[in-house]
């Protein structure tokens, strides 16, 4: 099965983009923020004149991190190069994701990527650890293309589950160890027995 798009991102893509990769970042600057806004008009409100500067400094670095929570999407738009927002060509298939534009190309294998998470707009492929990668559009792609692309990166990314496996009764052999899976998918043999020679 072969996708192929082209799509041009523009700055509203891209602020979306910045949302939904930058979620954790923006939740941490606001909880700073805050904190640190609430000690210091807690500080602020004090008796003691030191108590006051405290609190101005508090409320100067809580205000800075709130204003970067919300603006962060912004940031990211403003300052991507001017080759971000080029029209690249996007090629889906069995073995990888490619895409190229007039001056850049890449192409990645389906392993690469720990997981995938899907957005109204897009669907971003993230590392191990939590690094988005990669997004694919879907502005550009039809019903049926989404659905199949849906159902290939559901197929070749996202982790396999395992199965239960049945508790033995009293009395009865413990199962043998299922095998442990790779981040690329694929079975590794179980480790030999400690008491093997």
């Amino acid at each position: 099965m072969v996708i192929e798009f082209t799509y041009q991102r523009d700055r509203a893509y891209a602020r979306r983009l910045a949302r939904a990769t930058t979620t954790r970042l923006r939740i941490t600057c606001a909880v700073v923020g805050l904190s640190a806004a609430c000690a210091g008009f807690g500080a602020f409100t004090a008796d003691p004149g030191w108590a006051v500067l405290c609190g101005m400094v508090g409320l100067w670095v809580g205000g800075t991190f709130l204003l970067t929570a919300l603006m962060l999407p912004w940031q990211v738009a403003r300052r991507a190069p001017a080759t971000s927002y080029r029209t690249f060509t996007y090629r889906v298939d069995d073995e990888g994701l490619a895409w190229a534009s007039s001056d850049l190309r890449s192409w990645v294998r389906w392993t690469y990527f720990a997981r995938v998470t899907e957005r109204p707009f897009c669907y971003l492929l993230w590392q191990e650890g939590g690094h988005t990668a990669w997004d694919i559009p879907r502005a550009p792609l039809t019903p049926e293309q989404d659905r199949r692309l849906a159902d290939l990166l559901t197929e070749r990314v996202r982790p396999a589950t395992r199965t239960a496996v049945p508790v033995p009764a009293a009395g009865q052999a413990e199962p043998p160890a299922e095998p442990e899976l790779r981040p690329d998918h694929q079975v590794r043999p179980s480790a030999p027995a400690a008491d093997a020679p």
